[in-house]
């Protein structure tokens, strides 16, 4: 699938592959609906190794304070347990979804020449994976990244309203 001539590219933000991974409300299905429109449309979804990395370490975390906080000492040490295979499920579900863009030294230098657009090294790695690898949209809900490529960067909902048109993406 991953040879295959695609419409165009889709790149999620790492809070986008945390809220899809917890099935936040209200978020998870504004995403999973991005998600289905990609896939109906043959449209590659892509992410990078370093979201990758932030939704193994942060989903387990996020899922025992939301619904573990108030349970007893035998549930959370069935959840020590049973947490990172959460973490592993999550990062082998997204690898089966998503193609991983490469994060290297040249995308470490583009990012550097962003910092005049955003200040945020990190984002700019993203951001600069995507331009690399001429990635249409950008799914995400970080308003400054929203606010400083908005040619790039989008809400999923606004994505899929774009992509939704029959208007060529």
């Amino acid at each position: 699938m991953r040879n295959e001539e695609f419409r165009c590219s889709v790149m999620c933000d790492t809070n986008v592959l945390i809220y899809y991974m917890l099935c936040t409300p209200p978020f998870f299905l504004r995403v999973f609906d991005l998600f289905n429109l990609c896939a109906q449309q043959n449209i590659r979804m892509v992410c990078t190794a370093l979201s990758l990395k932030d939704v193994f370490y942060i989903t387990p975390g996020r899922f025992r304070d939301r619904y573990m906080e108030d349970e007893s000492e035998l549930v959370k040490s069935f959840a020590s347990n049973m947490l990172p295979r959460v973490a592993r499920t999550s990062v082998s579900q997204l690898r089966k979804m998503m193609a991983v863009l490469p994060v290297g030294d040249d995308e470490c230098a583009a990012a550097e020449g962003l910092y005049g657009r955003h200040p945020d090294f990190e984002d700019n790695l993203l951001v600069a994976a995507a331009q690399r690898a001429g990635v249409r949209y950008m799914a995400t809900y970080d308003k400054q990244l929203i606010r400083h490529f908005p040619e790039l960067c989008m809400r999923p909902e606004d994505i899929a309203a774009r992509l939704g048109d029959p208007t060529p993406a």
